[in-house]
């Protein structure tokens, strides 16, 4: 996988940006009168967190290196919503909520491409052989979708380079353009550019977990990380696909993290191992 050059990008740009200033999140307002400031804050360890349902119907949460185990209420302050149930747990895990945390792709310098009813959120880069395939099926699929097209830089500084003539771009169909036909290295030299909302936009992917390009978020909140196989089927699915394959469906590992071992295999040595270690903790 090739992570996004966002601190080349900011350290190019060189104005520092405040990550909430991206998000507009809010304390949801049924916390807002229990005096829930911080008093301390401690950063525990956790590389991921995973959800347990135990047969009886009780849910743990559990450090992925078994250290830490926990019991109580989860609350998406994304979507503003209290988990209960492990379904609603692993929706919440397959989606991007851009609409309740406040997150503009127009106000991050997006393009807009498409005319349909249901938006699509893309973050691109104009290096990416992955990218241009999609860029391929965006443009037979603009009568039935609007696309927000976010460029941002994953190759380092070629990537950097062409995403910051394109940004820096006053005509934005021509801009466009240069993206979709991989013309970007003909654009000029940008000229007193005002790199805003590049900036902001590499702190919200950072925000969002944008590790991969392209990086989709349906209409429907799913998303994926890579290119899918089929993006107007992946897209249709919407809530109808069952909740456990609505996590990206993934495709070119070109620039997505390679999978060690069969999916499968993966899923159930993890939850072999998954009941191991809360046994163990629980003892």
């Amino acid at each position: 996988m090739k992570n996004l050059a966002i601190p080349l990008l900011v350290s190019l740009i060189a104005l520092p940006v405040a990550a909430q200033e991206t998000t507009g999140i809010e304390i949801p307002e049924s916390y807002k009168d229990k005096n829930i400031e911080p008093k301390t804050i401690t950063e525990i360890p956790v590389e991921s967190l995973m959800a347990y349902e135990a047969k009886n119907g009780m849910i743990l949460f559990m450090s992925k290196n078994g250290r830490y185990v926990l019991k109580g209420e989860l609350t998406d302050i994304w979507a503003k919503q209290r988990l209960f149930t492990s379904e609603q747990i692993a929706r919440s895990a397959s989606e991007i909520p851009l609409d309740t945390m406040g997150i503009d792709f127009n106000r991050l310098g997006a393009f807009t491409y498409g005319t349909g009813h249901d938006v699509v959120h893309v973050v691109t880069d104009p290096a990416c052989p992955s990218c241009a395939k999609l860029n391929q099926q965006i443009q037979k699929l603009g009568d039935k979708y609007t696309f927000k097209i976010l460029v941002l830089p994953a190759l380092g500084e070629e990537s950097v380079q062409l995403t910051k003539k394109i940004s820096c771009e006053p005509d934005r169909a021509k801009a466009l353009n240069a993206l979709f036909t991989k013309t970007a290295h003909t654009l000029k030299e940008p000229e007193n550019c005002n790199f805003d909302p590049m900036k902001e936009a590499a702190v919200t992917a950072d925000l969002i977990g944008v590790d991969a390009v392209p990086f989709i978020i349906a209409p429907d909140n799913r998303y994926s990380r890579g290119m899918p196989s089929d993006l107007k089927k992946w897209l249709a699915e919407g809530a109808s696909a069952p909740i456990q394959a609505k996590a990206q469906e993934a495709i070119s590992n070109e620039h997505v993290r390679p999978t060690q071992q069969p999916a499968s295999n993966v899923k159930e040595q993890e939850a072999s191992s998954l009941n191991a270690r809360l046994l163990n903790a629980l003892q």
